[in-house]
């Protein structure tokens, strides 16, 4: 896998370096970039880029806390592009990444041609309530280590709750304790879980791309009333419902590879 250096840590990255339109997309919170993969590799209708978060994948990063920010994360996904020589680009992001490429198209609208926020997570609050549990497991690891910490969150009342009403969203939890780069969870969820893309819900006016925002029912972290939140708030956008990624994952796939990508062939601006 290909890297590039920046702020002295080494990102690694995917580049399908075709002629297409590029499309640079962000995973989700503990993801990598095989998010990307699975979604939209081989399309043969972008330019698929995609690159590992600091403290993710495999880009380790050996910083300071105060590193794991979604404005830090805006600045490194921005530094790829300088690096790959992409003036304008699609811009995706899962979750996590739908917050940090929110923040790109207010910062740095001349980036980015089409927005695509998937399954979002967070609006202009830090630590919303579907988002605590994951605070949760960073203060748990942090104070007990990892396999003592998942213990004790599934004895606990928040993690109890979750399994009785979303069940496969309380065992998908457990992909945060098997990160790769174990000894940078504790700060990473806490330090991010605490962050938010904007302040007021008038500075998404600023957006003015053609956006889509997909969303799901049935999903405990990715409420869909956070996609129509930011679809009322972002005048250029439209908002599909796609099945729950834990409920549904095959169908989920399906229709959100579908319709991304009939959001960037239509009226296309290359």
């Amino acid at each position: 896998m290909p890297k590039f250096i920046h702020d002295a840590i080494e990102f690694c990255y995917f580049d399908e370096a075709t002629d297409h339109p590029p499309l640079l997309f962000m995973h989700g919170l503990g993801g990598d970039l095989e998010q990307a993969k699975k979604l939209l590799d081989n399309t043969h209708q972008v330019r698929l880029i995609s690159f590992d978060f600091r403290g993710h994948g495999q880009t380790v990063c050996p910083n300071e806390a105060y590193h794991f920010s979604m404005l830090q994360y805006a600045q490194d996904a921005i530094a790829l592009l300088d690096y790959l020589q992409v003036e304008k680009c699609f811009l995706a992001g899962n979750s996590l990444g739908a917050a940090v490429a929110l923040l790109i198209a207010r910062v740095a609208p001349h980036r980015v041609a089409k927005l695509v926020l998937l399954r979002p997570a967070w609006l202009n609050q830090g630590i919303p309530d579907h988002l605590i549990i994951f605070y949760i497991i960073g203060e748990s690891i942090e104070r007990w280590g990892v396999e003592e910490a998942e213990f004790i969150l599934r004895n606990t009342f928040i993690f109890k709750g979750l399994k009785q009403h979303y069940p496969l969203c309380a065992e998908a939890l457990s992909t945060q304790f098997e990160r790769q780069q174990a000894a940078q969870t504790p700060l990473l969820l806490k330090l991010l879980t605490l962050d938010k893309p904007f302040d007021e819900e008038t500075e998404l006016a600023a957006i003015t791309c053609p956006t889509l925002i997909i969303a799901s029912k049935e999903d405990a972290f990715h409420p869909f009333e956070l996609g129509m939140v930011l679809h009322d708030c972002i005048a250029t956008s439209s908002l599909v419902e796609v099945p729950s990624r834990y409920e549904h994952t095959k169908a989920y796939q399906k229709e959100t590879t579908r319709a991304i990508l009939h959001f960037l062939n239509h009226m296309n601006i290359w």
